[in-house]
């Protein structure tokens, strides 16, 4: 099942590669947006948290906590990037992060 899987995997991406430079003229101009997000924090697991029925002790986790105690950290970044092509040889980018 894995081969099969990694032999489809293998056909879609080089049949898509071999799209791309056969037909360069084609694609004039270009348009990306590339978000990432993350969120985390210090006192409950990943198995804890998805389980059937979530049972959260505040007691036990206030003792389970040293002096620092909970920390909750999160962030996102997003880019967005423009792209012309003129011709087959030349392009202009604007790439903003």
């Amino acid at each position: 099942m894995i081969r099969r899987i990694a032999a489809a995997a293998a056909l879609f991406l080089s049949a898509g590669l071999c799209f791309a430079e056969l037909y360069p003229e084609s694609r004039y101009g270009e348009v990306s947006v590339d978000v990432t997000g993350v969120a985390n924090e210090n006192v409950l697991t990943a198995q804890e948290v998805f389980v059937k029925d979530l049972v959260i002790d505040l007691t036990k986790l206030a003792d389970s906590m040293d002096d620092s105690g909970m920390i909750v950290n999160a962030g996102a970044d997003a880019g967005f990037s423009l792209k012309a092509n003129f011709g087959k040889k030349f392009g202009a980018g604007l790439f903003l992060m």
